[in-house]
């Protein structure tokens, strides 16, 4: 096996490696999603408190001062650059006849031009469509809801639109209601929710 073929294995292997976790964490999304919101709030307010305990910048001073490391390539691109290179180099050496040491400079010239102008910007712009986080639960208090089920003793089960998804939630009549009978698809109007256990309170519309 030639040195192109292994630079071009380790690279997929490290990207694979670093899709991973990804994959992991988008899987895991949904069962923290509740304790993330909270999370949110929490930093928001402690850093909200240390901002104003912070002593103020000198003129002229940047919040992100200028280092070395701002040079250096992000993993991935390294990676893609390595794959890409060990592809040339195979493709030139093993295909093409050339010299392993030209094979080397046109690959890896091959590889950078193709990373900064195609697999970077596609990188970039797929990123784009990465799941955005929800909008609180409480935001969907006065907005419309319909029985997906028939109401039981006050309960049943609603869908709403939230995030431009319809979702679906267990729901209560509220107490001046709780006696009205509620079927399938009546619109109701939701007037609490419980962010905890992820219930809205709804009456009828």
């Amino acid at each position: 096996m030639s040195g192109f073929v292994v630079a071009m294995l380790a690279g997929l292997l490290g990207l694979v490696a670093m899709a991973i976790p990804g994959f992991r964490r988008h899987g895991a999304g949904r069962l923290g999603h509740a304790n993330l919101h909270g999370a949110h709030g929490a930093r928001g307010a402690h850093a909200l408190a240390s901002h104003k305990g912070a002593p103020p910048r000198s003129a002229g001073t940047s919040g992100h001062p200028a280092s070395a490391s701002n040079w250096i390539p992000e993993p991935r691109a390294m990676l893609s650059v390595l794959t890409l290179f060990g592809a040339f180099g195979n493709l030139f050496d093993r295909h093409l006849g050339w010299s392993v040491g030209l094979a080397c400079g046109a690959a890896f010239a091959c590889a950078v031009v193709l990373e900064a102008a195609m697999v970077g910007p596609l990188w970039r712009w797929s990123l784009r469509f990465q799941g955005q986080p929800a909008t609180p639960l409480a935001a969907l208090v006065l907005e419309e809801a319909f029985a997906v089920t028939a109401f039981r003793n006050g309960r049943g089960i609603v869908r709403v639109v939230r995030d431009g998804r319809t979702v679906q939630l267990p729901a209560r009549l509220i107490a001046a209601h709780a006696d009205q009978p509620v079927k399938v698809g009546a619109r109701l109007r939701i007037q609490d929710v419980e962010t905890e256990k992820e219930w809205v309170q709804v009456a009828l519309d």
